[in-house]
This record gives structure tokens, C-alpha cells and sequence, in this order.
């Protein structure tokens, strides 16, 4: 993970992956916690089998090993829990999911929305309202938006049963497969796609 100064043009940090995590991996996703001290990043690897969370002390460079989730894909700050896009599932062949990432060791991440589909991203905007862009082959895709207090009352209640895309306001239809989306902090939902 490389830091860039783009005033000064120049590369101002570099973090290093941990000596005990030499897998064929690729990046999945960087989240900056809300305060700026930690940075999380995500990883898979090829043979789908240690795909890990990390989170890292952006002063002192440390690493943390936060979790494990297969296929994990995209992660968001949703007050006090963190939300995260995947598989959770070994089989590439597993519809994606949003799920309240378990940091406790257990790697129990409990599903909170069915969406279906291809991996996509998930974003939170400053009311807590949570955004997904949908990823399908088969299916039609659109970009959806959940009323915080429906997440809330799924969050807070462990036996409640996932949310559905029906349960979302469906913001518009898509062309295209998306791939990931972020709100910016006047509420702006940014979002791209995939032409196949």
C-alpha cells in the first residue's frame, strides 16, 4: 500500500503486507476509518482459502489481522459497526452478500442483505443510509438505497431476518454491472460500471 503526496509529487509511506501472509493475494478493498488512524484493507488470494482483513495504524504502520472472510470485497463505517460486501464463501459461485464484519476471532459475519449477484461495493452516506451498486450476469442491475433505520433495526437485532433488494429504494437502473460506489460528503453517490 503506497502513500502519495500529490502536492509534493512524491511517495511519502509505503506498507508492507505481513511477513506471515506470503499467498498469491489481491487487494480487495482501503477504508479509512472515520477519524483517519486506521486504514483497513482487504485481501483474497487465489486458491480462496486465507483471505484476511487487516487493519492498520496509519501513524505507527503496524498491522492488525482483523478477520477472516472468503471472496470479502468492499467495506463501509456504519456507525458503530463495520459493514462488508462478498461471497463469505469459498465457492465463486455463492451469491454476494452484506454482512456485519466479526472482528471477535470467530469470523461469524452475519448477513444483513441479500442481494444476489456478482461482488459489488456498498457505501454509507451521513445519514447512515446504506448504498449498493448491483453486480449480474443474468439479472438486471440498479443502484439501491436502504433507510438507516431499516439497517438499524436488522443491526441491532440478531434473530431479524436479512433485508432484500425489494426493501431498498431503487435509484435507477443500470446499463452495465457495477463495481463499486462511494458518497461523497454532500451526499453525491458516485458509482462505475462494467461494460462486458
Amino acid at each position: 500500500i503506497y502513500q502519495a503526496d500529490p502536492g509534493q509529487q512524491v511517495i511519502s509511506n509505503k506498507y508492507d503486507l505481513p511477513a506471515d501472509y506470503d499467498l498469491l493475494t489481491f487487494p480487495s478493498f482501503l477504508c479509512l476509518s472515520p477519524d483517519e488512524s486506521t486504514l483497513w484493507a482487504g485481501y483474497t488470494d487465489m486458491d480462496n482459502v486465507d483471505a484476511r482483513i487487516y487493519s492498520i495504524d496509519v501513524e505507527s504502520g503496524s498491522w492488525s489481522l482483523e478477520a477472516r472472510m472468503p471472496s470479502n470485497f468492499d467495506l463501509a463505517f456504519w456507525n458503530d459497526s463495520l459493514l462488508i460486501s462478498g461471497l463469505n464463501s469459498a465457492d465463486y459461485n455463492s451469491p454476494n452478500a452484506i454482512y456485519v464484519l466479526d472482528t471477535s476471532g470467530r469470523d461469524q459475519h452475519r448477513m444483513i442483505v441479500e442481494t444476489g449477484g456478482s461482488s459489488a461495493g456498498l457505501a454509507v452516506d451521513s445519514h447512515s443510509n446504506l448504498y449498493f451498486v448491483s453486480s449480474s450476469f443474468m439479472e438486471p442491475n440498479a443502484l439501491y438505497r436502504w433507510d438507516s433505520a431499516e439497517v438499524a433495526a436488522v443491526i441491532e437485532s440478531p434473530a431479524a431476518a436479512p433485508l432484500q433488494l425489494a426493501d431498498a429504494l431503487k435509484l435507477s437502473d443500470l446499463p452495465s454491472s457495477a463495481y463499486d460506489c462511494e458518497v461523497d460528503a454532500g451526499d453525491n453517490l458516485v458509482f462505475n460500471m462494467n461494460t462486458w
